[in-house]
């Protein structure tokens, strides 16, 4: 007998257990020590602890097993201690503890032989000895779950257990109840922990092999982790993986037909350390989807633990090829999702433990799910980014080879000639008067000029090949097209011409031989693949495109299909690669420098530079250079204004085309009412929009680029004479309408439109969203759709109510600037049509339908108070109050001097 079953008095016994009871680690052995005391106290003959847990047999929910078997007062730990060799399994559903078992009732049976009940007569038929009877349910306190029942047999002094009898059993039981709960409760700390390190191991391991990472090497990383984790023979792990392209997500297929991969260890018992994972794409013929047990976890949707399979069992399995025969099993399904949407990740299968699979290994392996699913997606996510990576690989060998041109095309070229009559070095100069054929010719002559195909050893054939790709990479759109492109790259190979010949030496070595060629290489590339649509259109309406580049959309993908291009036809394989990098940088730049933001934000800069004296300028510094390129491939993207009338004129009529094709789309998509110079129904103010657009953009680019170089003057020139023909067709206009007695619109609205934007709020500048005019909200992933502006009030949809709370409150203005500047999701909600088509006061001093989305802007601002009288909005509209329209410059002012600078970025 141990030392610590010596007193018949059951307080020290109690006390000494509770003492024992915050330090155990081991819920077993506390339940041995108890039961001893128990078998001696109550003068049993034994004593015995069942553990329930749940039956893989189809007509049985749980069962009961035996943990702790016939313990007595003399008994040892490790001879009445039960693991899968020699557990005895009771059902639930009859004898005496399955009735304990099922009612969570004490039952005390003082003779068995004389109980008539059913369940008691099945019982004695399985322990002739049984006399008397004592069960008790161990039920966990603080969620009354039933972890086992303990059964105390044959009293020994007397025929039948008493009431006292019961109350001490009660007082042991209570103790182990609350030792298996501290030792559950720090199993689960500990597990949580370990599921936390595995976790971090997993992500420290994709993360430092990122690059080169893919999903087998993210499972082979679990795998080893997993051999650490328990020990046992063999280790399944089976996953699903999933093609984002062609799943549904509303149709979920848990069949074990979704597993596609399968990966297997195999160990013998003197490995210590898994040395070799098996890889296989699953097929068909495959164990795993033969196998009765892998069906029955799936569809259950449970765990199955075998601790024994005989070898006629409906889930015995042999493996030839691996010597290996299946003894016990450990199977668990992954799900992930939630509700009706769950979906089957995966499925771990594990297999010959020495000593069997115990509840804590499931318990255990249950606890680091969520690290097998976070490995299970991380898989998919790989294999997703795989998949992707090899369709665009698939359409970009496509695109090559439908863009390139045919043998027929370059032979054809090579035998044609330039009419004698065209001189390309005249400012005059129009593409109307040559073919598309006669573009690529002019081009080859540039080229032909600057010497590049000596110089740069490039051959004329792949020359041809590459102006023809890049001629077919430009859309059918009615502005941005090739001709687009040919003619501002012939803008370009102008402005190099004139400058070597300018009196000033240094001018003609402002750029390099390279630089020249590239700059002309960037203008025929700088608006490849053009939609007809602007940036702001296109990240309003969730292009594909705007999630590629977060600023100067369109450029950074005009830059893209130059690099696509030259792919096709490298007319730089002479450059060195650091070399080509290099000069693919200088094309960027150029390509990015079309974007009208960064000219507003440049041309004072550059207009400053210019006052310092013609021989003093230093253009060979780098920020000067970049000036320099910056508002010459302004200058030649917009050179079309400074071209003879008639083709002036063609130009604005296919601009305003385009325009006004992107304003319908923009009524169809979001419908808003777009801004005047796309909106169709301001067609008859052309000549107002051009005149505007002169004197706000083109005006400053072309007196400062006559201002560097005086050979420019002939684009100044050119332009000045169309706005005069700009401001005879106005006039005429507004004669026609005053004869018509048609109300004339407030000429502001063009004349000084782009200056207006600008030095309203020049931090936050954006094409086409009028300062005085509230736009509606439109974010698309991290990016604020329109800067925030001053009150509107009134609404042409017919808005009601009042708009004190969103004006006059400090609190209100700071939320809404946080609000309206904050990064949200892509799928935020788009503005209302009423919010979006509200007209301004009679006061605001703007125009146009109030149109969000023609431009993006990422800023942050401070937190700023408005406070302006109460505003009523009647249904027909309302005006400012007096002391808001009094204070409108000032709150004008103020808002510059609070805003910060920021990247912006305009379109054209």
């Amino acid at each position: 007998m141990d030392h610590d079953v010596t007193s018949k008095s059951e307080e020290p016994l109690i006390l000494q257990l509770a003492r024992e009871m915050n330090k155990t680690t081991d819920a077993d052995r506390f339940c041995y020590k108890a039961l001893k005391h128990v078998a001696f106290l109550l003068e049993a003959e034994k004593c015995s602890l069942y553990w329930i847990r749940n039956s893989f047999k189809a007509e049985e929910e749980t069962e009961l097993v035996s943990r702790l078997l016939d313990v007595h007062a003399d008994s040892t730990f490790e001879s009445v201690f039960c693991d899968s060799t020699n557990e005895v399994v009771h059902p639930i559903s009859y004898g005496f503890i399955g009735h304990v078992a099922r009612t969570k009732s004490p039952l005390n049976i003082s003779d068995v032989t004389k109980s008539t009940v059913e369940f008691e007569k099945q019982a004695i038929k399985l322990d002739e000895e049984l006399k008397s009877l004592l069960c008790y349910p161990l039920v966990l306190e603080q969620d009354m779950k039933l972890v086992g029942v303990v059964e105390v047999v044959n009293k020994q002094s007397a025929k039948s257990f008493t009431y006292d009898d019961e109350e001490v059993l009660e007082h042991f039981i209570l103790l182990c109840s609350l030792a298996i709960a501290n030792c559950q409760k720090s199993l689960r700390i500990e597990q949580h922990q370990q599921c936390t390190q595995l976790q971090e191991s997993l992500m420290n391991k994709i993360t430092g092999a990122w690059p080169t990472m893919t999903y087998d090497d993210v499972m082979r990383v679990m795998m080893t982790q997993l051999c650490q984790l328990i020990e046992c023979l063999r280790y399944t792990l089976v996953i699903s993986l999933f093609d984002p392209q062609q799943d549904d997500g509303d149709v979920i297929n848990d069949h074990v037909t979704t597993f596609s991969r399968s990966y297997d260890v195999m160990k013998r018992p003197s490995d210590k350390l898994a040395v070799e994972i098996e890889v296989t794409r699953l097929k068909k013929s495959d164990w795993v989807f033969h196998s009765h047990l892998i069906e029955q976890v799936v569809d259950a949707k449970k765990v199955i633990i075998l601790p024994k399979i005989p070898m006629f069992s409906e889930y015995a399995f042999e493996d030839k090829n691996k010597n290996f025969t299946l003894e016990n099993v450990f199977c668990m399904p992954i799900y992930g999702g939630g509700g009706d949407k769950q979906r089957l990740l995966g499925l771990l299968h594990l297999a010959n433990k020495i000593g069997g699979f115990l509840p804590k290994d499931q318990t255990l392996l249950e606890s680091i799910t969520p690290y097998l699913m976070s490995g299970i997606l991380y898989s998919n996510s790989f294999n997703s980014i795989q998949l992707q990576t090899a369709k665009s690989d698939v359409t970009e060998e496509m695109l090559r080879y439908h863009m390139t041109s045919s043998d027929l095309d370059v032979t054809r070229l090579q035998q044609g000639e330039l009419p004698p009559n065209i001189d390309i070095y005249d400012f005059k100069f129009c593409d109307c008067d040559v073919s598309d054929d006669g573009t690529i010719l002019v081009s080859m002559k540039i080229f032909q000029d600057l010497d590049v195909f000596k110089q740069f050893k490039i051959d004329e054939k792949m020359m041809l090949r590459w102006l023809l790709t890049v001629k077919k990479s430009y859309r059918d759109v009615t502005y941005h097209n090739w001709r687009h492109g040919f003619n501002v790259a012939h803008t370009m190979s102008l402005l190099i011409h004139y400058m070597k010949k300018d009196q000033l030496p240094y001018m003609g070595k402002i750029f390099t031989l390279e630089e020249q060629f590239s700059l002309i290489v960037a203008c025929l590339c700088h608006d490849a693949d053009h939609r007809g649509t602007n940036n702001s259109f296109l990240i309003r309406s969730q292009s594909p495109l705007a999630s590629l580049y977060s600023t100067s959309t369109l450029e950074n993908h005009h830059y893209d299909n130059f690099m696509r291009s030259i792919q096709a036809h490298n007319i730089f394989s002479s450059f060195q690669p650091s070399h080509f990098n290099s000069i693919a940088q200088f094309i960027r730049k150029a390509i990015l420098a079309t974007d009208l933001g960064l000219y507003f934000q440049r041309r004072e800069k550059f207009k400053s530079l210019l006052k310092t004296e013609p021989e003093k300028r230093d253009f060979t510094a780098v920020e000067n250079k970049s000036l320099l390129l910056s508002i010459m491939m302004t200058s030649c993207d917009l050179s079309q204004t400074t071209k003879p009338w008639e083709a002036q004129y063609n130009t604005a009529k296919c601009v305003t085309s385009e325009f006004y094709d992107q304003g319908d789309l923009e009524r169809e998509m979001f419908g808003t009412d777009p801004m005047p110079m796309m909106d169709r129904k301001y067609s008859d103010d052309l000549a107002k929009m051009q005149i505007g657009f002169i004197d706000g953009v083109c005006s400053m680019a072309y007196q400062m680029m006559m201002d560097f170089c005086s050979l420019y003057s002939p684009l100044h020139n050119g332009m000045q004479e169309n706005r005069k023909e700009w401001v005879v067709r106005a006039e005429k206009k507004k004669a026609e309408n005053l004869k018509l007695q048609v109300e004339e619109k407030n000429d502001e609205k063009y004349s000084s439109l782009w200056v207006k934007y600008w030095n309203a709020d020049p931090d936050n500048f954006i094409w086409g969203i009028d300062p005085d005019v509230v736009v509606p909200d439109v974010v698309i992933e991290r990016v604020v759709f329109s800067p925030k502006k001053k009150l509107i009030t009134g609404s042409a949809g017919g808005a009601t109510g009042s708009v004190k709370n969103a004006v006059t409150s400090s609190s209100s203005s700071s939320s809404s600037s946080q609000r309206r500047h904050n990064h949200q999701h892509p799928n935020a909600t788009s503005p209302s049509p009423k919010s979006a088509n509200a007209q301004p006061n009679t006061t605001g001093g703007g125009g146009g339908g109030g149109v969000a989305g023609l431009g993006w802007t990422r800023h942050k601002k401070k937190k700023r108070t408005n406070k302006v009288d109460d505003v009523t909005v009647n249904s027909g509209g309302g005006a400012m109050t007096s002391s808001q329209n009094n204070n409108k410059n000032e709150q004008q002012e103020q808002h510059q001097r609070e805003v910060k600078s920021s990247k912006t970025c305009a379109v054209m």
